[in-house]
């Protein structure tokens, strides 16, 4: 896309742009130039898509340039248009991402059918959409005030930085990057969607993602991951979303390597169905600091101590099923979700104290628990 555009504005490569050729993984270096160009370029340009999306080191690259703009508008009110996402295939844009957008005069199909299908199906469409962008990206040179190209100050280790596609991370990361110490809680929801358990005839229970999961409907439709949000911020902790996706386990290493909490709210009907293979990363995660929950409607599935559903649980989480300081099941309501909930959180928060992190007060303590399963 850039080669195209130089081509057309007669610029060399080199002269206008950076370009990244290379996929990183959480833990690699910076390529050299590559975190420069981040912190001194005036324009960011992506090539909008599900893969883009989807990549980390992609998110984090988004995320540095988004703090440099942040930090301008801090001191001068407003955000300068200096991000241009190219639509390059359909897709639903985060919203970090959203606030980004310009779409200019330009044809439907840019938006439904993305650059890329006009590039091989309406051939004089595409031209004008690109050398609009082109256009763009010269008027921001022309109009950039140096005063706006200010430092991201995030950190420069990359495993440091914060996926800016990822879930909710906004509160478990500040100006520098992700917060080290058990302030933070981690969350992944282990669970399966309405796409993938229809089978299982409680499809009902399931949303969109594993986070949309209601546990306990009917009675109650409170999705897993509001009763979960709304505990952790009730003993003034911060909240985050880990992603069940290809970088679950090193995220979760990451997270308990800064000595954050870190949760597994997951289905024991539903876990094998769907990515379970990916949910047995949490498994290998030493002990503190970390929790297994599993929620259950006894009244509306089958009953807990059940062979099949114990092997289930067996496959996944092998360790963690077994670990009495680690275990809460089952969980068998909505008041005992928080209750659980709010005990677990005190009991690994101290158990990472005892390993000598600091600890800050995080309100009342909450109901004792039974080790191993959940109080009644």
């Amino acid at each position: 896309m850039l080669v195209a555009l130089n081509t057309r504005f007669g610029w060399k490569d080199e002269e206008l742009a950076y370009r990244d050729r290379k996929n990183m993984s959480l833990g690699e270096p910076w390529k050299p130039g590559l975190r420069e160009a981040l912190e001194v370029s005036s324009v960011f340009v992506c090539l909008a898509s599900p893969g883009y999306l989807s990549r980390s080191f992609c998110g984090r690259e988004f995320y540095v340039f988004d703090r440099r703009i942040q930090k301008y508008a801090g001191v001068e009110g407003v955000s300068p248009p200096v991000i241009i996402p190219v639509i390059w295939a359909p897709l639903e844009m985060p919203p970090i991402m959203s606030n980004y957008v310009w779409k200019g005069d330009f044809p439907e199909e840019y938006e439904t059918e993305g650059l890329r299908q006009l590039r091989y199906r309406k051939s004089a469409r595409y031209k004008n959409v690109l050398a609009a962008i082109g256009k763009r990206i010269v008027d921001i040179w022309n109009k950039r005030e140096k005063q706006a190209e200010l430092a991201s100050g995030v950190a420069y280790e990359f495993d440091q930085i914060p996926n800016a596609f990822g879930g909710e991370y906004a509160e478990a990361a500040d100006e520098t990057g992700w917060i080290h110490g058990p302030s933070v809680a981690n969350v992944v929801y282990g669970a399966g969607t309405k796409h993938a358990v229809p089978s299982l005839g409680i499809a009902p229970k399931y949303g969109e993602s594993p986070r949309d999961w209601k546990p306990y409907l009917p009675p109650s439709g409170q999705t897993v991951a509001d009763l979960t949000a709304s505990v952790v911020h009730g003993q003034a902790l911060k909240y985050r979303e880990i992603l069940v996706d290809d970088d679950l386990g090193k995220e979760l290493v990451s997270a308990q390597m800064r000595k954050n909490l870190v949760l597994m709210v997951a289905d024991a009907a539903s876990i094998t169905e769907e990515k379970s293979s990916k949910l047995g990363e949490f498994d290998l995660l030493r002990p503190e600091g970390t929790a297994l929950l599993m929620p259950w409607d006894e009244s509306q599935q089958s009953p807990w101590k059940t062979e099949k559903l114990q092997e289930s649980i067996d496959q996944v989480f092998p360790v963690k099923s077994r670990t009495a300081a680690c275990y809460r099941a089952p969980i068998l309501s909505v008041d005992q979700m928080r209750s659980t909930l709010d005990a677990t959180l005190v009991e690994i928060r101290d158990s990472l104290t005892k390993l000598g992190v600091s600890s800050k007060p995080i309100g009342d303590a909450a109901p004792a628990m039974v080790s191993g399963t959940a109080a009644s």
